[in-house]
């Protein structure tokens, strides 16, 4: 990021090799992921200014919540592949679940949830995305840990 004081005015990105420069006159959102985000921040000198400090990235704006509060969503899905596309009936997800594993608990901590259309993970989409399926998730719906995005090493030529 390129910072005009301590406001982001542009981004510096690599496409074919190249080093090209995009501005903007409002806003800059980045989404990167729940991993990477955090790291290009403190990349640009915005974090904690203890953390910049000690791997020597000059500080723009002291955040000490950036990279905090990492919370996991741990879930699985499995797809199944269909002959026929399905005809979709609402807005995709056709049936949601939430329930307590353990009779006890005031609150559901389980989700189960149905969706009409075939949703690869990272390891099955090198299979090819199925053209027509469906998809059910099983997950955890109030994960309690919490981690955090710290740098090991600023990266090799970011110029910091």
């Amino acid at each position: 990021m390129l910072f005009g004081g301590r406001r982001a005015v542009a981004v510096e990105i690599e496409r074919g090799g190249n080093v090209q420069t995009l501005s903007a006159t409002t806003e800059i959102i980045l989404s990167t992921g729940a991993i990477n985000t955090p790291k290009l921040l403190m990349l640009s000198g915005i974090g904690d200014c203890t953390h910049l400090e000690r791997h020597g990235i000059p500080l723009v704006q002291n955040l000490p919540g950036v990279g905090e509060n990492l919370q996991d969503h741990v879930s699985f899905g499995c797809s199944w592949e269909c002959r026929e596309p399905l005809a979709p009936r609402n807005n995709g997800s056709e049936a949601t679940l939430y329930w307590k594993s353990r009779p006890e608990m005031r609150e559901p901590d389980l989700l189960f949830c149905q969706v009409e259309f075939p949703v690869p993970s990272d390891r099955t989409s090198a299979r090819g995305i199925p053209a027509h399926g469906w998809t059910m998730f099983a997950g955890l719906a109030r994960p309690q840990s919490r981690g955090r995005v710290r740098l090991r090493k600023p990266c090799i030529g970011s110029g910091r």
